[in-house]
């Protein structure tokens, strides 16, 4: 359970030593905030409810990957819609990662990922959703990735069985979730409510492009590791509709001059926006209007569950 960070140094080092000796309990513990002491407008609380079970999900990859097992009981529990029983979670295993700068980085997303969902369901707290089932074994990976076309046909993708493998899941979960924040900030009412989407959504950028430069420092010693995360973006584009709101990571030429594609943005330089149904599309693995699929197997909760017709 514990991750020890020997490289800590100052009063940095001695947090996130602190931090990586708490339970994860104790992290997703209900704390007073104010953005819980706001009144949620029911717009808001529907979104906020979608960014919830997309962090049920981000939480439960990088659980099993660090410690081989499920967030506890007490951490997605509910009261909202679908009552307060969590659904079940089906996982994989702990990441033997081989690669010590890949794992600290990959702690730091996890833990970050479990203040997430503690700070959601702060702000939701008797509305909050409890998660529901939940698939994040190889199946719903290897389905996403064979219809990408980045292995074959015949081929099973196991995110958890490798560094390089659990980077390229974390690139498909972790982008999806950058362009789904982008895309709430418009449509929120409270401004205690944009405050925090906000903040989630520069954390969850951050963490996008830590995995993306990941990528990029070990796919020379791994050259598929391109072509693959570019075959995954094209996956998510094919879904969400005709619009082009994704990039891969093959080097671009801007102004004459190759440079990496770290930063996924627009021609003004801003993060990628989708709708909660286009986010759905994704996630569901589907371009039609469907209310299940994927990594939810029986759909996600709250009040926004179909996916668009692209």
């Amino acid at each position: 359970m514990e991750v020890s960070d020997k490289n800590g140094s100052g009063n940095a080092g001695r947090t996130r030593r602190q931090l990586a000796g708490v339970a994860i309990g104790a992290l997703l513990a209900g704390v007073a905030s104010r953005e819980a002491q706001a009144q949620v407008a029911a717009t808001d609380t529907a979104a906020l409810n979608l960014a919830l079970n997309m962090s049920y999900l981000c939480g439960q990859y990088y659980c099993f990957a660090m410690f081989g097992r499920s967030l506890g009981t007490d951490e997605i529990n509910g009261f909202g819609f679908g009552g307060a029983q969590p659904g079940r979670t089906t996982g994989g295993g702990q990441v033997n990662w081989g690669d010590r700068t890949v794992q600290l980085a990959m702690d730091e997303v996890g833990f970050d990922t479990f203040s997430n969902i503690r700070g959601l369901r702060n702000i939701l707290r008797g509305d909050l959703v409890a998660q529901p089932d939940l698939d994040v074994s190889p199946a719903p990976f290897t389905i996403f990735m064979r219809n990408a076309g980045a292995i074959g046909a015949g081929d099973t993708f196991n995110p958890y069985a490798s560094t390089d493998n659990f980077l390229l899941g974390a690139l498909l979960i972790n982008d999806v979730m950058v362009t789904m924040y982008r895309g709430m900030i418009p449509t929120v009412v409270n401004p205690l409510v944009l405050a925090s989407i906000s903040g989630l959504l520069t954390t969850k950028a951050a963490h996008a492009a830590a995995i993306r430069q990941m990528i990029y420092r070990r796919s020379p010693a791994n050259q598929a590791l391109i072509f693959q995360a570019d075959r995954i973006s094209d996956q998510r584009d094919r879904l969400d509709g005709g619009s082009d709101l994704d990039q891969g990571l093959s080097p671009e030429v801007v102004a004459g001059q190759v440079v990496t594609n770290i930063t996924a943005c627009d021609a003004n330089g801003e993060a990628f926006s989708r709708t909660p149904q286009q986010v759905l599309n994704i996630v569901y693995g589907t371009s039609s209007a469907v209310s299940r699929g994927g990594f939810f197997p029986a759909g996600v909760a709250g009040s926004i569950t179909t996916s668009a017709a692209n």
